[in-house]
């Protein structure tokens, strides 16, 4: 075939698709014959839910209620309808519904009236159906607080305390907790913030889906200023024979507190509860409680020290001491019954060695006495701090005073 045949055959096809489409066109728009057209996808209105509220039951959510029409009318219009076009509603409150999956019956409420409707009488929506669930839950805050330097946050209170949740059951079965989250900064007094509440499950993950009652909560957070303050250990009882006490350390020796500026400027020290010495070895680390009361609180909840008390073994000596008299008045004369006392002195079993019958002092106090024979008492002391005087015999003395 040549070329000038082929041109021919090509603009003989152009023509006949041509008057084709022009044909269709003329049938179409000029003739507009009755055609019949399934349209998909039109949106199902759901009336009088609150019906299913008496039943105690509802909605499930995320649910699409659509149905498909066939409809029958001029060619022009039936192609060019819309979903919009069309009302169609399912009366939740017409129909006994049961929990689980319902076929509810539909009413076509309006259309375009050059079209019909071809299977109107037999049209249906499914829709899922589920408990309604009311239950109370606890509020709980997570508010993050940063607060100046020597300011300290105590436990947040929360009004009210518990929220309702209600809807699906499936959803509100689901919910342990309503939490409330916020943040403060730079806070240095009480801070109250009205925060939004969000429904979770045990695992602090959001549950959707749920109405929540109220919608927000007021959370109170009290802010205190704090203070160092030193640590004094109470005692009670004695140490167990040959036992002395050397030194009591606490540790820390010091606690920051936390409380009203009025009751923080009103403490010093803290007691801790009476340790009992009677129980203590020779030597003891003991951990003892800190008493304290409402008004204050223990940075980082450390409500106890540990007290480690260090004690000595005693070791006793006899010491021949040189007794005298000291206050005679003048005019007169005495003479002591003895020259010396027996005296037995306690001590740490290291000190014990070093100490000597200088150490100590006996005297008698003739002050004011006049001729006679008086018994006096005997008057011990030591020079060093570390020496206590057990007993000393006798403990009293004969002095004959006389006048010159």
């Amino acid at each position: 075939m040549d070329i000038s045949n082929k041109n021919k055959e090509i603009m003989v096809r152009i023509i006949c698709v041509i008057l084709a489409f022009a044909l269709w066109l003329y049938v179409n728009n000029i003739e507009n014959p009755t055609r019949t057209f399934k349209l998909s996808g039109i949106p199902v209105e759901i009336i009088n839910q609150d019906a299913l509220k008496d039943l105690k039951l509802t909605l499930l959510p995320n649910q699409e209620y659509t149905v498909t029409l066939n409809l029958e009318g001029p060619t022009s219009e039936v192609f060019s309808a819309k979903p919009s076009q069309f009302r169609v509603v399912a009366d939740l409150s017409a129909y006994a519904v049961t929990k689980g999956e319902v076929l509810i019956p539909v009413e076509i409420v309006s259309f375009p009236s050059n079209i019909n409707i071809k299977n109107d009488k037999f049209l249906r929506v499914k829709v899922y159906i589920d408990d309604y669930v009311e239950k109370s839950v606890p509020i709980l805050p997570e508010v993050k607080v940063s607060t100046k330097q020597g300011a300290y946050t105590s436990e947040p209170d929360v009004k009210p305390t518990n929220g309702m949740v209600s809807g699906p059951a499936q959803y509100v079965n689901n919910v342990k907790y309503l939490i409330a989250k916020g943040e403060v900064n730079n806070a240095d007094k009480d801070v109250s913030v009205n925060l939004p509440l969000k429904a979770v499950d045990a695992d602090k993950k959001e549950v959707q889906h749920v109405k929540i009652e109220p919608s927000n909560a007021m959370i109170t957070i009290p802010v205190r200023k704090s203070k160092f303050v030193n640590i004094n250990v109470k005692t009670k009882g004695i140490l167990p024979n040959g036992l002395t006490l050397k030194n009591i350390d606490v540790t820390p020796d010091k606690l920051e507190v936390i409380g009203d500026e009025s009751v923080l400027n009103n403490i010093s020290s803290l007691d801790t509860e009476p340790i009992d010495l009677s129980k203590i070895p020779e030597n003891g680390e003991v951990e003892a409680k800190i008493v304290i009361t409402e008004k204050i609180k223990i940075i980082g909840n450390k409500n106890t020290v540990l007290v480690n008390i260090k004690t000595a073994k005693l070791a006793q000596k006899s010491f021949n001491i040189k007794l005298s008299a000291v206050g005679l008045g003048e005019g007169f004369s005495g003479q002591l019954e003895r020259d010396t006392i027996t005296v037995v002195a306690e001590a740490e079993e290291k000190a014990i060695a070093s100490i000597k019958e200088e150490d100590f002092k006996a005297e008698v106090n003739a002050s004011g006495l006049t001729e006679g024979v008086h018994d006096i008492p005997i008057k011990v002391t030591s020079g060093k701090q570390e020496v206590r005087i057990v007993n000393f015999n006798p403990e009293k003395v004969k002095y004959t005073i006389t006048k010159k």
